[in-house]
């Protein structure tokens, strides 16, 4: 299955709903073929992999279409949008889980910040101006 095709079928109806087109179908390919670390989709052997990062690209711009869509009353309804962000929401943090396992999420590190290393060691209390801004050094 193509990936156009694997993504066109995961969204089902929600490509109606956010007013998804072949636009998207490309930026959602595209990000997921970089995610993969690969330039083509026949380069991207490991299947599982593809479509697990392509979750996470579907739902992350499903979710960024969602969250301009407001909530509002109209004729004597109400109409709440939140409820569907909220559960397309779920979706991509169950893609993220998945595909932890698969993109650079793994490889970024945690560390502590130490005395050493900290970058606010050397500001001095006369570089911060009396409303509490960073005054910069070229500045003074």
């Amino acid at each position: 299955m193509a990936l156009s095709d694997y993504i066109s079928s995961t969204l089902g109806s929600v490509a109606t709903i956010v007013g998804w087109d072949s636009a998207d179908t490309t930026f959602i390919t595209t990000n997921t073929l970089l995610a993969y670390g690969v330039a083509t989709e026949a380069e991207a052997t490991d299947l599982i992999k593809l479509h697990a990062l392509c979750d996470i690209e579907i739902w992350k711009r499903v979710l960024a279409e969602l969250a301009v869509k407001y909530d509002f009353a109209s004729d004597g309804g109400n109409y709440r949008r939140n409820q569907m962000y909220e559960s397309i929401k779920q979706l991509y943090l169950d893609a993220v889980t998945v595909g932890s396992h698969y993109s650079v999420i793994d490889s970024i590190g945690t560390g502590e910040l130490t005395d050493e290393t900290s970058p606010y060691n050397n500001i001095d209390v006369e570089d911060i101006d009396s409303y509490g801004g960073w005054i910069w050094p070229s500045l003074l």
